[in-house]
């Protein structure tokens, strides 16, 4: 039922859904700075190997929801860390992927068990109890987090980079004191997906095609779509809050692992160093 979610979280789930979803649907605006034939063949080519990656995704949750669950939390830290860190280099990145990364897939569901656990029990189809054995997980991952986090404050004030203390201590302050999903929200929207666009705008400024951003919104609204169409199908049997927190997180899973494999792990990294 829609009691189930309050007006914060309503609101912090618009964002995600606004502004957080559109930076993975621009994949598919990001291939045509690519250094590939930017022909229909190959670009339909890209979008059906993207779509068939997600749909895997989706297939494998539904068939091990919790191994699935503990998987996108850790390539979640990875790949937020990972964009926090983007202007860090050598072993100090290491620590820097592990304390920003762990915000979201760590300290937050540490710091908001209640609901966290909540979350996990509907993304897992399963009751709250049956999870109790991840609370020895969290603890120890947190306990690993916030020893890395010691080290990795020591490599900053070696290395000048006060800021990267300064932002990691300001998010702690915020995720810890906002609702769970509030506090997402915040770091998904202002953090990630804020930082993502600032570096794709620098990297393809001076090439950016005329079609780009309208390709870009077009993709975005059919993400919008397709989980519409998802909510509609799901919600006579689940009610409001399971089905619309099941589309969103296994939706975003769906559309992390593409991401990570087809544009931050290969075609991006090819694109922008042909152009450097």
């Amino acid at each position: 039922m829609m009691s189930e979610l309050g007006m914060v979280d309503m609101i912090a789930l618009a964002g995600v859904v606004l502004i957080g979803l559109p930076h993975g649907a621009f994949d598919g605006a990001v291939y045509t700075q690519m250094p590939y034939p930017k022909t229909g063949r190959y670009f339909i080519g890209f979008l059906i190997l993207y779509i068939v990656i997600a749909v895997a995704v989706i297939g494998i949750w539904l068939w091990l929801p919790l191994i699935s669950l503990l998987l996108f939390l850790a390539i979640s830290a990875f790949h937020f860390g990972k964009g926090d860190t983007a202007d860090i280099t050598g072993k100090v990145r290491i620590a820097g992927i592990i304390s920003h990364g762990g915000l979201v897939a760590i300290f937050l569901p540490f710091m908001h068990q209640d609901e966290a656990f909540a979350f996990f029990a509907m993304l897992t189809f399963s009751d709250i109890s049956s999870l109790a054995m991840l609370e020895s997980l969290f603890d120890i991952a947190m306990v690993i987090w916030v020893l890395n986090i010691a080290l990795y404050g020591v490599f900053c004030m070696k290395e000048h980079r006060r800021r990267k203390m300064i932002e990691l201590a300001g998010l702690i302050i915020v995720m810890g004191y906002l609702p769970i999903l509030a506090g997402f929200a915040v770091y998904f929207c202002l953090i990630h997906s804020a930082r993502h666009f600032t570096t794709l705008y620098r990297a393809i400024r001076h090439s950016m095609p005329k079609y780009f951003i309208s390709l870009g919104i077009g993709l975005t609204v059919a993400s919008w779509a397709a989980g519409l169409f998802a909510f509609t199908l799901l919600v006579p049997n689940q009610g409001f809050a399971y089905s619309v927190i099941q589309i969103i997180f296994i939706g975003l899973a769906a559309l992390t692992v593409p991401h990570m494999i087809l544009i931050d792990g290969y075609w991006r990294p090819l694109a922008f160093r042909s152009k450097g």
